[in-house]
């Protein structure tokens, strides 16, 4: 639907519809690396609490024995 919208504002605008489609295209382009900084970000975050829960573990087994 975006891309009908666009493609007549673009026509009645004279804009050609290439200009259209490299303009969809770098939007593509920015919303998948705002999608893969969050994927980044999370990722980080997993590691993080992962690496905490280890290290807790380790001190309560060591204060076990």
């Amino acid at each position: 639907m975006v891309i009908v919208i666009g493609a007549l504002l673009c026509a009645s605008a004279g804009v050609s519809l290439a200009l259209l489609a490299v303009l969809l295209s770098a939007m593509g382009v920015s919303l998948v690396l705002i999608v893969l900084r969050g994927e980044r970000s999370r990722n980080l975050a997993l590691e993080a609490a992962i690496d905490r829960l280890l290290r807790e573990a380790r001190l309560a087994a060591a204060r076990q024995h």
